[in-house]
């Protein structure tokens, strides 16, 4: 083999392909790492030095740095050196925080599991359409002009012997909703609102333009579990029945059904015509629509 050809596939072999690619197409690849590790690339080249500020969307977890601390300083500054002449399109956020953007049209919240960090959230995002929250709603999340805002997905869970709060500010997020056409939530976020003491006789003024509701069909977690047989225990008029359901609840007979009984027609009394997806999510999946 000549030393030209030997040479051309040796600068193949080294060249730098990524760096040959449009801004556009890197930036795309940057927003699915966490927004830690794609400000790292910044030490590249002088090309990648600011390219991450541009990032259209941006991945911030508190469980990522070792305190509290260092992970609202770093959120800071990650939010006053990006770009802003360039629109915020998702945040995929665990933490606490004021979130104003005219441009942010998703939002998907992890909370953290530890009722120590109660937290206010102001949003004033009149670009919403898409709101996402996994974990234990502790949260007060007070809503500004969320007009916009179309679809909602909340996965609710509970801990063991925690207060009333998280099923309550379950519901108060609910009233917000009222421009919303789908809602999907899982079992475990149903059995956590049937919590609320009296839900079912509540005659809600919200989401009145339902189109679609999904429930996932889940098991039911360990510890809502427990919280379910606790709220039960608390009503029985004997020995004799606390013992049955206890036995029921240990057996794996209790909470039924998964779905709570009037649960999906408290939702939608305000919208009866919307369609509603039963999703099992379980091992043996089955789906029926209602």
């Amino acid at each position: 083999m000549s030393n030209s050809v030997t040479k051309k596939v040796s600068d193949d072999v080294h060249r730098d392909m990524l760096s040959d690619l449009p801004d556009s197409v890197i930036l795309h690849i940057l927003s699915f790492l966490m927004t830690k590790h794609a400000i790292r690339t910044c030490i590249l080249s002088s090309r990648w030095k600011h390219l991450w500020k541009c990032l259209p969307s941006l991945i911030l977890r508190r469980s990522d740095f070792a305190c509290k601390e260092i992970f609202m300083e770093f959120m800071y500054k990650v939010l006053s050196l990006r770009d802003s002449s360039v629109s915020l399109h998702t945040l995929d956020f665990e933490g606490t925080l004021f979130i104003s953007s005219a441009t942010l049209v998703n939002f998907t919240m992890h909370a953290e599991s530890d009722e120590d960090n109660q937290y206010k959230i102001d949003l004033c995002t009149p670009s919403l359409c898409t709101f996402a929250f996994r974990g234990i709603p502790y949260q007060e999340i007070s809503w500004s002009n969320i007009s916009s805002l179309k679809h909602v997905d909340i996965d609710a869970q509970l801990f063991p012997y925690t207060c009333s709060g998280p099923p309550l500010f379950l519901f108060n997020w609910l009233s917000e909703f009222g421009n919303i056409k789908s809602l999907t939530v899982t079992t475990n976020t149903l059995q956590s609102l049937t919590l609320v003491p009296d839900l079912l006789e509540f005659k809600i003024p919200f989401m009145g333009k339902l189109k679609f509701l999904k429930v996932k069909i889940e098991e039911i977690e360990y510890d809502l579990h427990m919280m379910l047989c606790d709220d039960k225990l608390q009503n029985v008029k004997s020995e004799e029945e606390a013992a049955r359901i206890q036995k029921a609840f240990d057996s794996g007979l209790e909470p039924s059904p998964l779905v709570p009984d009037g649960i999906v027609d408290f939702l939608l009394q305000n919208s009866p015509s919307a369609e509603v997806d039963l999703v099992d999510c379980r091992e043996n999946p089955f789906r029926q629509r209602l």
